[in-house]
């Protein structure tokens, strides 16, 4: 029998050893076209040490009414570090935390927020935040400045009051895309040689920002029309190829508008430790709003605009975040946009998945519609699924759990698992004497989609004395701390399968010489009987007048399903 032991961090960090795959659905893309998702992310500062806490809130909206996914994605990363986590979505907002481990040496990361849907699209239609964590023990890393811009190629960059256009040929051969624009919309020609190749077979697709595609057509005489109104704000990309090969592309950017309410109160006097009303800080008690307190300087501020730009030149998709990372900041300066948009479109041509998916012409995930849960596939070894067979999932806690599920015709289960949190061990196996050896593939939906980014580290002496506070803040914290109510760690939906009818100790007994001689004596309703040196293990059930032949053994939690093994 092949067990397969897992790590599952619920609330939810996933760290599988099995074979992964992503959820492939073949479904028309009207339906990517009509639905659209978008992610909000907010931190309560920029600045922590580590082991410290990260706060954050997240919100999921959609162009429709209803929020179809229940299951949000978030990830914290810089070039050698990774965390992931997944949360419940209730009525399409989410708040957690992740402990930044002690570990970590001073550096900037990236934490961003997704769902499966939008998976869909390029990585850049996720939420971002930036942040710096700072080992006071190892200290701050001497080569923090920005690395030089060393990228020389040429790209065709044309801008407008509205828009910016850049275009970049994708093969060694001579190819050029000519753009031009009018007040409706932009027209494409498409000039190639190709060494007496036939030119017959090219396509072209265009899609929005949204990632909904705008038009998949045939390119007849050399040329194609983008109508602006089909556009919208952030990235737009048009791709021409053949044979799913591509040829050449292009973006076409359109600025995000950024609408900023401030809300402006005369300045508030507390005594310390004093109470302090929501109301006197929020207007409207409809609207969703987080109150942080956090210590001054931790966060970014609209000064630090000019780090906003280094920022979004060596990581071009935060143009659609930036106003997040820095509440309150308005018009990018022109010579940023170009230069984050020549290094957006480099990046897009150095990875080929990632601009062979702008030809992906259905929605390969779908939403989430259940809380968080645990899929997969299971097999035999030849590769064929393993159907209608019981699938078990334990799951240690103080009250522990046990689930079971009958894998589909196509070998697949699922496991709904909501209202749990925090660290949890789960254990997955079959019983290998119906199926055999099998292998559990279990989904890891995470994206493994990243750009290339570098995080100019912008944290110096400067910053001595706060980090000083901080230091002192999270040592008192630590030393005096009280146990964290924030989220109960004892919900159970069902009665946990601890609650026994009966509970034996063989510590109340005299020692017996075999487990077989416990159960013949001690053991109510429970009888091993030996023939032809096989064991037969049966539970009587008075109540119901049953005699289970096959009775379920939980050893520790985890299904036993030979009994030699402990007999």
């Amino acid at each position: 029998m092949k067990y397969l032991r897992i790590l599952v961090i619920l609330a939810i960090s996933f760290l599988i050893t099995a074979q992964l795959f992503g959820q492939e659905v073949d479904v028309d893309n009207d339906f990517l076209n009509q639905y659209r998702e978008k992610t909000d992310l907010i931190i309560d500062r920029n600045i922590y040490l580590a082991g410290e806490k990260l706060w954050f809130s997240a919100w999921v909206k959609s162009n429709l009414d209803t929020v179809y996914s229940k299951t949000i994605y978030i990830e914290l990363y810089n070039g050698e570090k990774r965390i992931k986590r997944k949360y419940s979505i209730e009525e399409g907002y989410c708040k957690g935390f992740i402990t930044i481990p002690k570990d970590y040496v001073s550096s900037g990361f990236v934490l961003r927020a997704y769902t499966l849907y939008q998976r869909n699209s390029l990585p850049e239609n996720y939420a971002y935040q930036i942040l710096y964590v700072v080992n006071t023990e190892s200290g701050i890393p001497s080569d923090n400045q920005p690395q030089p811009d060393v990228q020389k190629d040429t790209l065709s960059i044309v801008s407008t009051n509205n828009s910016y256009n850049i275009t970049i040929d994708n093969n060694a051969e001579k190819r050029e895309l000519n753009v031009t624009e009018n007040r409706e919309k932009y027209s494409v020609i498409y000039n190639s040689e190709y060494s007496g190749k036939p030119e017959s077979g090219i396509r072209y697709i265009i899609r929005n920002s949204d990632f909904a595609i705008v038009k998949n057509e045939e390119l007849i005489k050399k040329k194609f029309s983008i109508p602006k109104y089909q556009l919208t704000e952030g990235y737009n990309y048009y791709l021409i190829y053949r044979d799913k090969t591509p040829l050449a592309f292009g973006i076409i950017y359109k600025p995000v508008i950024f609408k900023t309410e401030f809300i402006e109160k005369e300045k508030i006097r507390a005594k310390t430790r004093s109470k302090l009303k929501l109301s006197d800080l929020v207007d409207n008690k409809s609207s969703s709003n987080v109150l942080s307190i956090t210590r001054k300087g931790s966060r970014f501020s609209l000064k630090d605009s000019t780090i906003a730009y280094q920022m979004l030149v060596y990581n071009p998709y935060l143009l659609k975040s930036l106003n997040n990372i820095f509440p309150g900041l308005k018009s990018i300066p022109s010579k940023y946009v170009r230069k984050a948009l020549r290094n957006h479109t480099l990046a897009m041509k150095s990875d080929r998945k990632l601009l062979a998916r702008l030809l992906d012409k259905s929605s390969n995930y779908l939403p989430e519609i259940f809380d968080l849960s645990i899929r997969g596939t299971v097999k035999n070894n030849n590769g064929t699924p393993v159907a209608n067979e019981l699938i078990y999932l334990s799951i240690f806690d103080s009250h522990s759990q046990l689930h079971l599920y009958k894998t589909l015709d196509d070998g697949t289960f699922i496991f709904n698992i909501e209202n749990m949190v925090d660290i949890r061990n789960a254990y997955l196996t079959m019983d290998s004497l119906k199926t055999g050896s099998v292998d559990i593939l279990i989904e890891n939906n995470f994206s493994n989609d990243f750009y290339s980014e570098y995080i100019p580290f912008i944290i110096d002496t400067g910053y001595l004395e706060m980090l000083k506070d901080m230091n002192l803040a999270y040592q008192v914290r630590n030393s005096y701390s009280v146990k964290d109510t924030s989220y109960s760690h004892s919900f159970n939906p069902i009665p946990p399968i601890d609650m026994h009818g009966e509970h034996i100790f063989l510590k109340d007994y005299i020692e017996l010489p075999s487990i077989i001689d416990v159960f013949r004596e001690i053991i109510p309703k429970a009888s091993v009987r030996t023939r032809k040196n096989k064991h037969f293990f049966t539970v009587t059930d008075d109540l119901r007048m049953f005699v289970y032949d096959y009775p379920l053994i939980l050893l520790d939690n985890i299904p036993l399903f030979n009994y030699k093994e402990i007999l």
